[in-house]
Order: C-alpha cells, then sequence, then structure tokens
C-alpha cells in the first residue's frame, strides 16, 4: 500500500487529470505508510575498456596498364566557300 499511494501521489503530480479508476475510493490510502528502504550502495562502475585497433585494410589491386595513346586524326576539308550573289540595283533618291 505504501508503494501505491507513493506512486499514486507522483503520477497525480505529474498529471493532474489522472483517476485510477480501479480503486472506488481514497480509503485504500489511509493505512500508516512503514519507512522507505534507503537504497542500498551500488556496484562500482567498470572502466571503459581500451579501444580496439583498427584492421588491416584490404590490399590495393594494382591497375591494367594504360594503351598507347593513338595518332592524331587530321582535320578535314572545310566546305568551299559560296560566291556572293549579283549586285541589286539601288533606289534612286526622291
Amino acid at each position: 500500500h505504501c508503494l501505491l499511494s507513493h506512486l499514486f501521489k507522483e503520477i497525480q503530480r505529474n498529471y493532474p487529470n489522472f483517476q485510477l479508476s480501479f480503486l472506488p475510493c481514497r480509503t485504500h490510502f489511509t493505512l500508516p505508510c512503514s519507512p522507505f528502504i534507503p537504497v542500498g550502495p551500488g556496484m562500482p562502475s567498470r572502466p571503459p575498456g581500451p579501444f580496439s585497433p583498427e584492421g588491416p585494410g584490404s590490399p590495393v589491386l594494382p591497375g591494367r596498364p594504360c594503351g598507347p595513346t593513338g595518332p592524331s586524326v587530321p582535320g578535314g576539308p572545310g566546305a568551299p566557300s559560296k560566291p556572293f550573289g549579283p549586285e541589286m540595283p539601288g533606289i534612286p533618291e526622291a
């Protein structure tokens, strides 16, 4: 009962709208509480272990040899120039 009472008070403090529907009346909590048992000493923390070293990397595979560069292709001939068209007669001045 003591623990229930404590829990109920904690819940009510954090959630004011909380209702315990399965307890019809508050008389359950009128019993005198026995004193809380103090928390015993905890286990001592263990120090963190050493970092594990990095594992060996996979070896680098040798590349394939490069082939020789091919010869330069010379540029092709340009298209022939088009001749100018005939001159158009000018418009006489007014």
